[in-house]
C-alpha cells in the first residue's frame, strides 16, 4: 500500500483557504482541465509559498501521479477536513461527478461558515458580559466589601438594612464561592472528558431550553442537518449513508441518538419525511415542508428554500439577541454595581454624623 508523505493538522485560516482553493480547482476541472494540472495551477496562483494549505496541494498532487485518489490523500486529514466532504469527493471520484462534488462541498461550507460566525457571536456577546459581570461581582463583593465591613464593624455603628444585606451575601460568597468552583470543575470534567453518554445526551438536549439562546441553539442545528440532506439529495447519495458520515465527528450525544433513528428508519424503507418525524431535530413546519417536496418530486428544491428560509431567520435572530444582551448587561451592571456603591455609601453618611 502506497503511504502517504506529508501530514499536518491545518489551521482554522487554512483550512477556509483550502476550501476556497477547492472552489477553484473546481471551476477548472469543469473547463476540461486535467485533475493534477488544476491542482497545480491553483497551487501556483493562488496560495502562499510557506502556506499549509500549499503543501496539502502539493502532496495532493505528487499522489495524483503516482495514483493515489484524491480522497485517499485527504482522509489523513479528517481532523481537519470534515469526513463527509470526503466521502462526497469519494463518490465524485467513483461517478465522474467530481467537479460537481467539489463545488457542492466549497459552496456549503461557505454557506455553514458563515452562519456559525453569526452564531458564535451571538454566544460569545452573552458570554463575555456574562463572565465579566461575575469577575466584577465577585471582586466587589469579596475584596471590597469585607474591608468596609471590618471598618463599620469596628466603629459600633447601626448599619442600614440595604449594607446588611450586602454584608451577609459577601460572607456567605467568600465561603462558597471556592467550593462552587470545584463544583463546576468536575461535573465539566466528567461531562466533556469521560463523555458519559445518558449524562451528555441529557445536557445537550436541555440546551434547547436555554431563554433567548434555546431557540437559536435549534434553529442552528436544524440548518446543519438540513443541510447534510441537500448534500445528500444533491449528490445522488444515500441519505443515511451521508447523515452517518456527518454525525462521527459529533460530540452531541442528543443529535447523534436523533440521526441514528432518521438512518434506522430511511434503512427500512420509509421515507424521508416519515423519518425526521420520530425526531425532534426538525420543527412542524420544516417536517410538512419537506414532506410537501417529497410527495411533488421536488425535495431537492424544497430543502434549498427551507435552508435559506432557516438561514434568515437565524441572522435575524442572533442580531435581536447581540442588542437585546447589548442593552440589557449594561443595565443589569449599572445596577449591581449602584446597589453595591450605595450599600457602601449609606453608612458613610451615619460616619459623617459621629465625627460631628
Amino acid at each position: 500500500m502506497k503511504e502517504i508523505i506529508y501530514h499536518k493538522k491545518l489551521k482554522k485560516k487554512e483550512i477556509k483557504q483550502f476550501y476556497k482553493a477547492l472552489s477553484q480547482t473546481a471551476f477548472l476541472i469543469s473547463r476540461k482541465v486535467p485533475l493534477t494540472e488544476a491542482f497545480d495551477i491553483v497551487r501556483n496562483e493562488s496560495l502562499n509559498k510557506n502556506n499549509s494549505t500549499k503543501k496539502v496541494f502539493e502532496e495532493i498532487i505528487e499522489n495524483l501521479k503516482k495514483g493515489i485518489k484524491l480522497s485517499d490523500t485527504l482522509k489523513n486529514y479528517k481532523n481537519s477536513i470534515n469526513g463527509y466532504y470526503i466521502f462526497l469527493i469519494e463518490t465524485g471520484e467513483n461517478n465522474d461527478s467530481l467537479d460537481k462534488m467539489l463545488k457542492i462541498i466549497s459552496e456549503h461550507y461557505e454557506k455553514r461558515s458563515e452562519i456559525k460566525i453569526k452564531f458564535l457571536k451571538a454566544l460569545f456577546y452573552p458570554a463575555l458580559v456574562g463572565f465579566t459581570s461575575v469577575f466584577t461581582i465577585v471582586f466587589l463583593v469579596v475584596g471590597v466589601i469585607p474591608t468596609f465591613t471590618e471598618m463599620f464593624i469596628s466603629m459600633k455603628i447601626e448599619l442600614p438594612f440595604l449594607t446588611r444585606i450586602v454584608m451577609e451575601f459577601s460572607d456567605y460568597l467568600r465561603g462558597f464561592w471556592t467550593s462552587l468552583i470545584i463544583k463546576i470543575f468536575v461535573v465539566t470534567f466528567i461531562v466533556l472528558y469521560f463523555k458519559i453518554n445518558d449524562l451528555n445526551k441529557f445536557l445537550y438536549e436541555r440546551l434547547y431550553f436555554i431563554p433567548f439562546l434555546g431557540n437559536l441553539i435549534f434553529l442552528k442545528n436544524e440548518f446543519e442537518i438540513s443541510n447534510i440532506l441537500a448534500l445528500a439529495v444533491k449528490s445522488n447519495i444515500p441519505i443515511h449513508s451521508l447523515l452517518s458520515e456527518y454525525s462521527q465527528r459529533l460530540n452531541n450525544k442528543y443529535i447523534k441518538n436523533e440521526i441514528s433513528i432518521i438512518n434506522a428508519a430511511l434503512i427500512n424503507g420509509r421515507s424521508l419525511s416519515a423519518a425526521i418525524s420520530d425526531t425532534g431535530l426538525f420543527s412542524y413546519f420544516s417536517k410538512w415542508f419537506i414532506s410537501i417536496g417529497e410527495k411533488s418530486g421536488a425535495l431537492e428544491q424544497n430543502l434549498d428554500k427551507l435552508i435559506s428560509f432557516k438561514e434568515a431567520i437565524i441572522k435575524r435572530k442572533t442580531l435581536i439577541i447581540y442588542k437585546v444582551f447589548q442593552t440589557t448587561s449594561v443595565l443589569l451592571m449599572a445596577l449591581i454595581v449602584g446597589v453595591i456603591s450605595i450599600s457602601i455609601f449609606l453608612p458613610m453618611f451615619a460616619i459623617i454624623e459621629l465625627v460631628r
